[in-house]
Order: C-alpha cells, then sequence, then structure tokens
C-alpha cells in the first residue's frame, strides 16, 4: 500500500515540473518576442549623431533615444522679412550656394514656411526650411550668370556637412531673355524710373524706363533700353552695357548668409 502512495506522490510531483516546465517555457517566448521588439531600426540608412540614453537606462515608450543623421539629405533654415514672406510659397524653387564652395550652386525646395514670427528687435522675420535636392542636379555659377541651369560636374570629394554656412536664394519670378542693369544705374522720380544713358557722341541722356523684376544686383528693364546701349553708374566713372539674361531665372531677393 505504502507503494502506491509513492508512485502517486512521484506523477503529482513530475505533473508539477510539467506544469513549471510549460510556464518557463512561455516565459521564455514572451522574452525572445520583448526582446525582439528592443531592437532599434532606423527608419533610414544613416549615421548616429547623438545618443540620449545610457545602458541600464530605464526607457519608456515615445523616449528618443538616438538622432540619427540622413547624408544625403539636408536643408537650410533662413529667416525671411515680412516684406518678402508672402512671395514665398511651399515647394518653391530655391538655390543654395555653399561659401566655402565658390562657384557651386544646388538646387532644392521650400519645405516649410514658419507659420509664426520671429520678432528680434522690432523686426518681424519667419523662418524657411529648404531641402537640398540630389547632388547631381548642383549647377554652376558666375557673377554675370546668376543662376545658370546648365549642369556641372562636382568635385570627386564633394560632400556637404552639417553646420556649413551657405546663402539661400528664393526664386519668386523669373524672366528668360532680359534685359537687365544694374541697380545703381537707376535713379527714381515718384513713380518713374530712369537712367542716365551714354549717347555715341559722348554726351549724356536721361532716359526714362519701365522696370520688371530685381534683385539685390539687377534690375529688368521691360522698356526704354536696347541692349548694347551703354548707362552710367551715377556712383563713379564706370559705364556698363546691358546684357540680356539668356538661362535661368533670376532670384527675386536673397535671405542673408545662415
Amino acid at each position: 500500500m505504502s507503494d502506491y502512495w509513492t508512485l502517486k506522490a512521484a506523477q503529482l510531483n513530475m505533473e508539477k515540473a510539467q506544469l513549471a516546465l510549460d510556464k518557463a517555457k512561455d516565459a521564455l517566448d514572451i522574452a525572445k518576442d520583448e526582446l525582439g521588439k528592443a531592437v532599434v531600426v532606423a527608419p533610414f540608412d544613416g549615421f548616429i549623431t547623438k545618443v540620449n540614453v545610457e545602458g541600464g537606462d530605464e526607457v519608456f515608450k515615445g523616449t528618443v533615444v538616438a538622432e540619427v543623421a540622413d547624408p544625403n539629405k539636408f536643408e537650410a533654415e533662413v529667416m525671411v522679412s515680412e516684406m518678402d514672406i508672402f512671395q514665398v510659397k511651399l515647394d518653391g524653387d530655391s538655390t543654395v550656394s555653399v561659401d566655402a564652395m565658390s562657384g557651386i550652386s544646388l538646387l532644392a525646395k521650400v519645405t516649410h514656411i514658419s507659420p509664426t514670427a520671429t520678432i528680434s528687435s522690432g523686426v518681424v522675420n519667419y523662418q524657411v526650411k529648404v531641402e537640398l535636392q540630389p547632388l547631381e542636379q548642383a549647377t554652376g555659377t558666375t557673377q554675370q550668370e546668376q543662376q545658370s541651369t546648365a549642369p556641372t560636374m562636382l568635385p570627386k570629394d564633394f560632400q556637404l556637412r552639417e553646420g556649413l554656412t551657405v546663402t539661400v536664394s528664393i526664386i519668386v519670378a523669373e524672366r528668360k531673355g532680359v534685359l537687365l542693369v544694374p541697380n545703381g544705374a537707376i535713379t527714381s522720380q515718384g513713380l518713374q524710373s530712369y537712367v542716365q544713358v551714354m549717347l555715341p557722341s559722348g554726351a549724356i541722356e536721361q532716359r526714362a524706363i519701365k522696370t520688371g523684376i530685381s534683385n539685390w544686383q539687377y534690375t529688368e528693364v521691360t522698356e526704354g533700353l536696347s541692349e548694347g546701349e551703354k548707362v552710367v553708374v551715377p556712383e563713379g566713372t564706370t559705364t556698363t552695357t546691358p546684357t540680356q539674361q539668356q538661362r535661368g531665372p533670376m532670384p527675386f531677393f536673397g535671405p542673408p548668409p545662415r
């Protein structure tokens, strides 16, 4: 009779051990599942620029554990004055010139226009972000060719880096094949604009003109001048010949470098 109860007790102990084993297996499966969820995967290829936690830290849902930068995507932030902000449109074209790489102009798109103003010393500005397009769309520029659309080859070792100083030109209007004169050559009386034209005889004639769009350097002349005529810049004795811009847009304004 004692053998029966000994056997029965052994069976109960085995069943308890099996239940404990099953629970341990379930706990192991849950732990494996949680471990899989604990792996942080970036949504794109890039490199880590900042780690916000250390080993052993307790991390809650929504915690930013690390910051990752995409080496193929760059954006620039500029401040645009209240006088110009209404001309800036989302997805509008712009160009970005890197101060350290003269002659290179990178294409960009406006991706964000701040709805709120930044006021400093009574000056009202709005933050605008532009995102650079793929680097293979870079263009070469010269002082005479304001915004050439002819592509140029970037240096093989060309690489953008965070923190570079750039100049952003946001294009809000464009003209092709227009006549340009330096801004310094134009004077105004009321609503009428004038330039001083040097005649073939050497005499100076004041000429009324009609103007179009302008940037920080040149103004479009729609009436009153012909290509090849010489205009006088009042600030000095230098004369210049108006030129026609044959290609590319002329940016209406260029925010200061950031």
